[in-house]
């Protein structure tokens, strides 16, 4: 693979890095918890490092703030889905609100629109 096709690859993320706050904040956290615990792990022996409690929770640390920053890219990566079914039906409901509002408090529409149902009606049964 080439530089720039690894560059074109890591482009989203790190265009989600530089742009979304809580993905900054995720990188931060992520990049403090593995310093601490390499500072924490360096000089010692294996086997002493094992047996670090203190070591062992600042690892835990480090891998949970390394995948909370994973989820933060896939959540900045994530595309968002558009809201216009929930915003047509909200108005085709005040709209049909409004209409029976209308209805109710004018017996001149009332009557519009039973004669309108009535001839639709009369129609559909002349023709079947």
């Amino acid at each position: 693979m080439a530089v720039s096709d690894g560059v074109a690859i890591a482009a989203p993320y790190l265009q989600a890095v530089v742009d979304d706050r809580e993905v900054q904040d995720a990188f931060r956290r992520a990049a403090s918890a593995g310093r601490d615990t390499y500072r924490r792990a360096r000089g010692k022996s294996p086997g002493k490092a094992v047996k670090d409690k203190r070591l062992r929770r600042r690892a835990e640390q480090a891998a949970v703030a390394s995948w909370q920053l994973v989820t933060a890219i896939d959540a900045a990566q994530a595309p968002r889905k558009p809201r216009r079914g929930r915003r047509t039906m909200l108005v085709l409901a005040v709209l049909a609100g409004g209409y029976g509002a209308y209805l109710v408090s004018n017996a001149d529409g009332r009557k519009a629109l039973q004669n309108l149902v009535n001839h639709a009606s009369s129609q559909s049964s002349n023709g079947a």
